[in-house]
């Protein structure tokens, strides 16, 4: 076990790296494929089971669960994924013993405060939900801290076991619950299931068993790089996190359910698969980042990937919002169209902006990260009041657009520096992906319709459209983004 654990990433050669790299990136992204269609396909089912204001009461309890998360958050898994050590085992139990107590805290927070906080938001209801949702912290803590292992040494096929597992209870659980119960349970039932399952699971695929014990010096060594990613955490709530706040404090929490709901269907494509791309990038720039000439070449091919999958998801979303809400999830939820629509350019640009932050940390930098989503969120704080005040969820829509969308100069200047790249270098990667995704658009609208068989028929035109169109245009301009996967990392410097 310990054999297999030393041989990181860092030590390997390019191929072997760039083997790591496509593997862990296969499983993470089926992962999420399949996670997502398993939660869109919860979303769906239970949009016709349970009302808004069932969704906005469960958006409550998750919203003070993650508020106290990241006013507590510690950051030990990112600093123990970033250490430049190969044996990490000695600090495994400490980060397991801290998370322990931090999961203590939150549940007696949570517990006392469940109350105040329910009518501080107006939802009195939102009071016992809070309450049970809490556990489902307690579960993660106590999860086999070895995971980390997972996307440390890019073993990422563990790491789809883990979490597939969960999501698929999850799913079932709450399907269940919701045809016999009908009512905002159902959701609560499927986190529960889902964090369960994720604590059973990680003991079972991990032979590491933690002990209770805190190594103060290990525990300052783990600080000194959280100090960062907690601070980050903060800002990156308010961005996320905080305007979900304001809706259900302005607009109640039938407003909420409308507002998670567009913010979930529209940010997920593009946002889940920045996401599975940089999962498996940041323990990529941790092991290259000494490497410039590695590091240079691996980011700006993750970037060229970004732009070839993330564009055309946001701007087929743009464009088939309408008919998907009413023939999907019914006339009930049209009011989250104009949402959905502006959320779908906030999951792109959150897409490109979040490979800056995977590089940031992987680098040592995480300061960086923490400074772009600080003007994120003061952007934000600035302008959702007015917007969500005139505009309704549309407003708050656009509000979190323009704090997402100011912090891409910081991306932009920061991560260039840090690669030694030309911006040019950068505008090469995304000009395919935007025309082609122009012309799908066009092609998607003169197909389209509102019934399952014109919706059917307008996404398998888009498809077919991005695929032949930036097919055409990669074989004439610049080599296709999947030819860079033969040699994902570079060669090693000489």
């Amino acid at each position: 076990m310990d054999l297999l654990r030393s041989l990181v990433p860092a030590h390997e050669d390019g191929d072997g790296l760039t083997s790591k790299v496509l593997s862990g990136g296969a499983w993470v992204s089926s992962l999420n494929v399949l996670n997502r269609l398993l939660e869109t396909f919860k979303l769906i089912v239970l949009a016709r089971l349970l009302s808004p204001s069932d969704f906005g009461l469960m958006g409550i309890a998750l919203l003070a669960l993650a508020a106290l998360e990241q006013l507590s958050q510690l950051g030990v898994d990112q600093a123990l994924i970033q250490e430049e050590k190969d044996d990490i085992d000695q600090y495994l139990s400490t980060a397991w013993s801290l998370k322990i107590v931090r999961a203590v805290l939150i549940i007696s927070v949570l517990y006392v405060a469940s109350s105040a906080i329910s009518n501080i938001l107006g939802e009195p209801q939102a009071g016992p939900i809070l309450q049970v949702i809490g556990i489902t912290y307690l579960f993660r803590a106590f999860m086999n801290p070895a995971t980390v292992y997972f996307e440390k040494n890019l073993d990422f096929h563990k790491f789809f076991s883990l979490r597939f597992s969960s999501v698929f209870v999850d799913v079932i659980v709450a399907i269940a619950f919701g045809f016999v119960f009908q009512n905002v349970w159902a959701l609560v039932a499927g986190i529960l299931a889902r964090h369960l399952t994720q604590l059973i699971v990680s003991y079972r695929i991990d032979p590491f068993r933690p002990s209770l014990e805190l190594d103060t010096e290990k525990a300052k060594e783990l600080f000194g790089f959280g100090k960062w990613i907690w601070a980050s955490g903060i800002t990156t709530f308010v961005s996320t996190q905080g305007d979900d706040g304001f809706v259900v404090w302005l607009l109640g929490a039938d407003a909420l359910g409308f507002y998670q709901m567009a913010f979930r269907l529209s940010n997920a494509p593009a946002t889940e698969v920045s996401k599975v791309i940089s999962k498996v990038a940041f323990p990529t720039y941790s092991a290259l980042q000494n490497q410039k000439q590695r590091l240079r070449r691996t980011y700006l091919n993750t970037l060229e990937i970004t732009f070839y999958l993330t564009v055309p998801m946001a701007v087929g979303i743009l464009v088939v919002a309408p008919e998907f809400t009413v023939v999907v999830l019914g006339e009930e939820w049209i009011p989250i169209v104009p949402a959905l629509q502006v959320m779908a350019v906030a999951g792109f640009v959150r897409g490109i902006a979040t490979t800056g932050g995977a590089i940031f940390r992987g680098t040592g930098a995480p300061e960086w990260d923490f400074r772009m989503n600080l003007l994120r969120a003061i952007t934000i704080l600035l302008t959702i009041w007015p917007l969500t005040n005139y505009m309704g969820i549309t407003g708050a829509a656009i509000s979190i657009t323009l704090g997402i969308g100011i912090t891409i100069p910081v991306w932009l200047v920061v991560s260039r520096r840090i690669i030694s790249a030309r911006y040019s270098q950068y505008a090469t990667r995304a000009v395919i992906p935007c025309i082609s995704s122009g012309l799908m658009a066009i092609a998607v609208q003169a197909t389209l319709s509102e019934d399952i068989v014109g919706l059917l028929a307008g996404i398998l035109t888009g498809v077919l459209c991005y695929f032949l169109f930036s097919t055409l245009l990669y074989r004439y301009i610049r080599p296709h983004p999947i030819s860079v996967l033969k040699d994902f990392t570079g060669s090693p410097e000489s």
